[in-house]
Formats: C-alpha cells, structure tokens, sequence
C-alpha cells in the first residue's frame, strides 16, 4: 500500500520485469534522484540509521536475487541501528562478500555480527579473507575466539581446513600444516583432513601421492565447501603436474558446476583459474590460456576491493 502511494504520488518507479521474467522483486527506484538526496541531506543521521534499520528488516523476509544484492543489504545494515535482522544481513553479506573476492569487505561485515546463531559463520568468513590477504596472526586470532561447540559438521571441517591452509601459505609452515592435519585425523575428520592433506602433497610436489588422497575425499561425502574448494585447487594442480591435461578440463567443468550453487561462487572460480591456467601453459596452449582469462573476467564481477591480482 505505501509503495503504491508512493507511485502515484509520482515519488518512484516501479519497474516489474525482473518480477516477471525471475520471479523475484520488482525493481523500485527514485523518480527524481535529487529529491532522495534533499531529504538526506536535511535528515538527522540518528533518523537515517533507524530508517535503514526498518529496511533492512523489511527486506530480512525477501530472498536477496544475487550475491551483489546481498552485499548492498549487509552495507546497509553496518550502517543502520542494530535491529532483529541486522546479523542474518551482515553474515549473508560478508559471505557474499568472500564470494566476490571482495575480502577487505568481507572482514569488515563480518566483525561487525554479534554473538548468536550467526557468529561462527561471521568468524570462519574474517578468518578465511584474512588468510587470503596474508593476515596470519588475524586469521589466529579469529580461530582462538571460534566456539567449536557452537560449530556443525561442515564449519569444523571448513575450521581445520582452514587452519591447515593458513599455516601452509601465509604463514610458509608446512610442518604446522601437517600437525593440523595429524589432529584433524585423530578427531575423525576424515573429509577435512584428506582436504588439508591432498593440499600438503600437491605443494609438496607430491602429485602421484596427493591424487591418491583426493580419490579418496571424492570416495567419501564431503559437507565442507572450503574443503571441496581446497581439493579442486590440488587435484588441477597434481593433474597438471602429472601431465593429464584432458583430465584437468572434465575436473574444471564438474568443479565449476558445483561452484555454480555456492555463495563462493567467484572465489570458487578464481581458485580453480590459477591452476587451469597453469595447467594450459605447460601444454603449450596460449590460445586457451587467453580464452580461460577473459572468462574468468567476465565471470567475477568486479567489486571494490576485490583481490584477483594473485592470479596474474
């Protein structure tokens, strides 16, 4: 009923194609963009931060339609009073966020989720961009305030796998890594630690080995996507260095395809494109190395941010 005063009182446009063509919302917008601007610059900021609080609960009950809508909410909800849906926004945007290679954001949103039932989310998502941008002692940190009991399956898999990661790259302790990966096979965790452990052999340049491991993280049912995203990067890694460059394409593909249902969904693909392009270098095909490029690029939307430099 208000949208619709507001549309004939001429103060928006609604625009119902994409209600139409996706199922999903209507795109609304301002009529005249000026006036949205007056009456910001003439509300108190205490008014606008409870404004944006009543908003973001409002939209808690729609289905955000992309990963960028879900970043737009959750910056909208760190700069609006806390209300009852504020965690749930910034969680699913700090994730989103991680998705989007958009790690220094994606760190931010997620320190600012309180404790509840969205807090161990939050946490593993800081940890994980901390680790990619090379903050050991952050990811650390983050890792000591992790409730383990607070954790499902899936996060503890993703904790250790992640520990094991941060240990191996950004810190360069390789031993590290593999007294993670020691503890995570004496906890049984069995998918996470032929993860943590197909990742140890590849950069050990053991890829006979680590491809004998990743058989069996296939064999098994892994919960963990930071567990399948590790495994991807090895096993196209161990192929390549083994020279099975056909096999390396049918796992690109049935990677990519899981990566398609993922909130991770641009990391996912930027993890894989490092090793893919690796991969059609040593086989000698420039050709496919520009058309893997240009992919990729279209691919990833580009956000502020966005760290996609490590794969150049």
């Amino acid at each position: 009923a208000a949208l619709e005063r507001a549309e004939a009182a001429d103060v928006v446009l609604v625009d119902d194609r994409r209600r139409q063509s996706q199922g999903c919302c209507a795109d609304v917008r301002l009529t005249h963009p000026l006036y949205g601007e007056a009456r910001l610059n003439t509300m108190p900021e205490s008014q606008q931060r409870r404004l944006r609080a009543q908003l973001v609960d409002a939209l808690g009950g729609i289905d955000a339609p992309d990963v960028q809508a879900k970043v737009k909410r959750a910056v909208l909800a760190s700069r609006a009073d806390p209300s009852p849906h504020s965690d749930q926004a910034l969680v699913a945007g700090a994730v989103a966020a991680m998705g989007l290679a958009a790690l220094p954001l994606a760190v931010e949103l997620a320190a600012l989720v309180g404790p509840g039932e969205y807090l161990a989310t939050a946490q593993l998502t800081a940890a994980h961009a901390m680790t990619v941008l090379g903050d050991a002692d952050g990811a650390q940190a983050m890792y000591a305030r992790i409730s383990v009991a607070d954790l499902t399956a899936p996060q503890w898999e993703s904790l250790l796998v992640l520990e094991a990661y941060t240990q191996l790259w950004t810190r360069n302790d390789a031993a590290g890594a593999a007294r993670i990966v020691t503890r995570a096979r004496a906890a049984d965790a069995g998918t996470a630690a032929l993860a943590a452990e197909g990742m140890l052999l590849t950069a050990a340049g053991r890829p006979v080995d680590a491809l004998r491991v990743i058989e069996e993280f296939h064999a098994s049912a892994p919960g963990s996507e930071q567990a399948r995203i590790t495994v991807g990067w090895a096993e196209l890694t161990a192929l390549s260095e083994v020279g099975r460059i056909a096999d390396v394409e049918q796992r690109v593909r049935s990677s990519a395809a899981l990566a398609e249902s993922s909130a991770l969904i641009a990391y996912w693909r930027l993890t894989l494109t490092f090793p893919h392009l690796r991969a059609q270098k040593l086989a000698g095909s420039p050709e496919r190395v520009r058309q893997i490029w240009e992919a990729v690029q279209t691919q990833v939307p580009a956000q502020p941010g966005a760290v996609m430099g490590w794969l150049t």
